[in-house]
């Protein structure tokens, strides 16, 4: 098997290995994923490690890594909007969210790339969640241009904001809104719903 992680800020995932297809999902910097085919003209199919998400994207957004760095559980992320590391000597401006997958004392190696962090670090198996915390979160998402299959705050879609919130509070979820829809529990009332809950149409 061939364990993989995304080495740009951010990666689109096609339903098609073709540039002229619907963008379904993305990839951002540092999250894993496995490489389960490789097509023409540099094109790789992937399941990522996150939601089981499978798609298609370029080979270059990628760089292979070790199944003991795929495995390890660093589910540590960028806090800011964007945050500067140093990928390979050059500087780089990820996502907010972006993985900081295998850092170890701000530093990982990627067989032979090499990542740099000095950056604010959020844990979210530390975090206490509240609505303040929450607000706190969407609110970094404001004035983000709407994304079909995005997931950053360079553009994004309601599921993958949905996802990315919930990812900071170390709440897993699915990537689409109809998956989403049937996880939780089911509010009966809008005057029981709380500040985290997620509203679906019927249909």
């Amino acid at each position: 098997m061939r364990y993989a992680v995304c080495c740009v800020p951010v990666s689109p995932i096609r339903i098609e290995p073709s540039h002229r297809t619907e963008m379904i999902s993305q990839q951002l910097f540092g999250e894993c994923c496995i490489i389960q085919e490789e097509g023409q003209d540099g094109w790789i199919k992937l399941q990522c490690k996150y939601d089981g998400y499978t798609g298609w994207s370029q080979s270059s957004h990628f760089v292979e890594i070790d199944e003991d760095q795929y495995s390890r559980g660093n589910e540590d992320l960028t806090t800011e909007w964007v945050s500067e590391i140093d990928y390979n000597g050059h500087h780089m401006f990820v996502p907010l969210g972006s993985s900081l997958t295998a850092l170890q004392n701000g530093r990982a190696f990627w067989r032979k790339s090499t990542v740099h962090y000095s950056g604010k670090v959020w844990r979210p198996s530390e975090v206490k969640i509240t609505p303040k915390l929450i607000k706190q979160l969407v609110y970094k998402f404001l004035n983000t241009p709407y994304l079909w299959g995005g997931r950053s705050v360079f553009g994004i879609d309601c599921s993958g904001l949905s996802q990315v919130v919930y990812k900071f509070l170390n709440v897993p979820i699915p990537r689409d809104a109809w998956q989403q829809a049937t996880e939780g529990n089911t509010v009966s009332f809008l005057q029981q719903a709380h500040c985290g809950d997620l509203a679906f149409f019927d249909n």
